[in-house]
């Protein structure tokens, strides 16, 4: 899981960067100088680990980056997958949460709201008609009242 900058064989007193492959990340020292043979002097060990879920790391980066709040990986991953088109990953979870039956996930993709964009716009609509209607009768009224 681990890479080297330089090829083997290399002279002793060499330094080398390390990093790891995709889905991992390096943990330790990430330069290391040899010693001998493939023994190498360094402060902490590094090791490569498995990136934690919900981050992802591929062969252009170093470190592991965070998946987007609308997509999500299992630990050790190179890539996020995407949720479904009413679907929302829960912070802490590696998988993605269906909206319900009327509603919708909200813009940013964190979590679901009530109804969708469309039943507001009808609902905004009846609200303006009523109040119209509501209007006319009181000024019909009032022209009444004044005959």
């Amino acid at each position: 899981n681990m890479v080297a900058d330089k090829e083997f064989p290399v002279t002793v007193g060499t330094l080398l960067t390390l990093s790891c492959i995709e889905g991992y990340r390096l943990t330790g020292d990430k330069v290391v100088t040899c010693t001998k043979d493939t023994e190498f002097q360094y402060t902490t060990e590094p090791q490569c680990v498995d990136c934690l879920a919900n981050t992802y790391k591929d062969s252009t980066m170093n470190t592991c980056k965070d998946c987007e709040p609308h997509t999500y990986s299992v630990s050790g991953s190179s890539s996020c997958t995407e949720c479904g088109t009413n679907s929302y990953r829960t912070a802490g979870t590696s998988s993605c949460t269906e909206c319900g039956e009327g509603t919708q996930v909200n813009t940013d993709r964190t979590a679901c709201a009530c109804g969708s964009t469309t039943e507001k716009l009808i609902l905004l609509e009846i609200t303006i008609g009523l109040r119209l209607i509501l209007l006319l009768y009181q000024s019909n009224d009032l022209a009444n009242i004044m005959k």
